[in-house]
């Protein structure tokens, strides 16, 4: 939590979730209130690659356009 906190604290968070192979309700919700915080701040969100499992997660979750997925993974 403590490095999560601290990305809070830059000008840009870049994610990369291209390396998920699972991921549950909980954790995607996790992702959604870091994105949408980081946002809130002020703080630029941009992703580095989306796995199929995150991306399909995301989407039965109807999260997909909140954390700002992007658009090739889609």
């Amino acid at each position: 939590m403590s490095e999560l906190r601290g990305a809070l604290t830059r000008a840009a968070l870049d994610l990369d979730g291209g390396a998920i192979t699972r991921i549950d309700a909980a954790g995607a919700q996790l992702l959604q209130c870091v994105v949408m915080t980081a946002r809130a701040r002020g703080i630029a969100v941009g992703w580095a690659g989306a796995s199929p499992t995150l991306v399909a997660a995301m989407r039965t979750l109807g999260l997909e356009s909140l954390v700002g997925l992007p658009v090739a993974s889609l």
